[in-house]
């Protein structure tokens, strides 16, 4: 999930509008995004993509796995969305 939104960011929205279309809904730019950030892979550190694994360890660990997952779908939802941040 933190890798695709990462490399979901790194995609040049006006091409992502085009693969999309004009009128495309959130679905269809979801379904052109994928292609358009699997080009961006490439070998990072696997600690930069991983969520901490909370099974069995302190409240304070599923607060930061559920905050690291969070972030990646507020990402990634920006990006389908066409939702520019500064």
């Amino acid at each position: 999930m933190r890798e695709f939104a990462r490399l979901s960011a790194a995609v040049d929205p006006a091409e992502l509008d085009a693969a999309a279309g004009p009128d495309a809904r959130p679905a269809e730019r979801l379904a052109a995004l994928v292609p358009l950030a699997s080009r961006e892979r490439a070998q990072v550190p696997a600690k930069l993509d991983d969520i901490v694994d909370p099974y069995r360890r302190p409240d304070e660990v599923y607060e930061e796995s559920f905050a690291q997952l969070t972030e990646a779908v507020r990402r990634i939802a920006q990006v389908v969305l066409g939702v520019r941040t500064s």
